[in-house]
C-alpha cells in the first residue's frame, strides 16, 4: 500500500504543481498533469550527483496508474520515486 503524504512540516511543498523533494542523496522531482478523462498522472525523475557527474533518471509509472486527484497521483508518484531509491 502507498504510504500518506509527508508529514506537516512538508504540506507546503505539496499544494505546488511540481514536487521537489530530497530522499537519502536524490533529488525526487514529481509533477501530475491532469489525463483528457479528467483524471491524473505522475511524471517521476530522480536525480543524484555522483562525483562531478549528475544521474537523472525518469520513473515509469504503469499504464493503470490514474487517479482521481492530482494530490493522489503526487502521493503516489512520490512513493514510487522512494521505493526505486531505497530498493537500488
Amino acid at each position: 500500500m502507498i504510504s500518506q503524504c509527508p508529514p506537516e512540516a512538508a504540506q507546503e511543498e505539496w499544494r505546488g504543481r511540481l514536487i521537489e523533494r530530497d530522499h537519502r542523496g536524490w533529488t525526487i522531482e514529481v509533477s501530475s498533469y491532469e489525463t483528457d478523462k479528467g483524471t491524473w498522472r505522475p511524471s517521476v525523475g530522480v536525480s543524484v550527483d555522483r562525483k562531478s557527474n549528475q544521474v537523472t533518471r525518469t520513473l515509469v509509472t504503469p499504464p493503470d496508474w490514474v487517479f482521481d486527484t492530482e494530490q493522489q497521483s503526487d502521493e503516489h508518484g512520490y512513493q514510487l520515486a522512494v521505493t526505486w531509491i531505497d530498493e537500488g
